[in-house]
């Protein structure tokens, strides 16, 4: 993929997330295998001021389940197989409960559109306080806790390790 590619790919899914009500403040999960196409997912969910909720694809379906409503997803989008185990386990464990809405990954990376024009307010502008990520911890010593990620502190975080990146040589890495 280029640049421009994953450009695209995030504005497109941003327009597709917008349309679900999804804007400032709002909580979206991420459940799946594939590194970049969840990279790319998180750019979009944040675009619009939202905060990416992530977990670990090999997460046990009832505990991740749990972890999803714990941490107040509203829209969820992950692998088809993820998905269903999750549905399972809300269905035995949560009955009655609400649940996100869900989507396979997998079929908007074919049937997202691109917005018509340009979208008001796209990218969403952060202030330092604002919730970016949700992650998780590894569970080893209980439940999986659900770590916060504020928009200022993880940016000078990254930016840090940009600016000490190693250079590569012309003959390469």
């Amino acid at each position: 993929m280029s640049l421009d590619d994953v450009r695209v790919d995030a504005i497109r899914y941003a327009h597709w997330y917008r349309g679900r009500g999804v804007g400032p403040g709002t909580h979206v999960g991420l459940h799946t295998r594939d590194g970049l196409l969840g990279l790319i997912h998180h750019i979009a969910i944040t675009s619009l001021g939202a905060a990416a909720v992530h977990c670990n694809p090999r997460m046990a379906p009832a505990t991740a389940a749990e972890y999803f409503l714990r941490t107040r997803t509203t829209v969820l989008v992950g692998d088809g197989d993820l998905l269903k185990g999750l549905a399972d386990a809300w269905e035995s464990d949560a009955p009655g409960k609400a649940t996100p809405v869900v989507a396979d990954i997998a079929s908007l990376a074919v049937t997202a559109p691109l917005p018509p024009r340009p979208m008001p307010g796209f990218p969403h502008r952060h202030a330092d306080e604002d919730l970016i990520m949700i992650s998780h911890s590894s569970g080893t010593t209980g439940r999986p806790k659900a770590p916060v990620f504020h928009h200022g502190s993880f940016f000078a975080g990254k930016r840090e390790r940009l600016w000490s990146f190693p250079r590569c040589a012309p003959t390469g890495c």
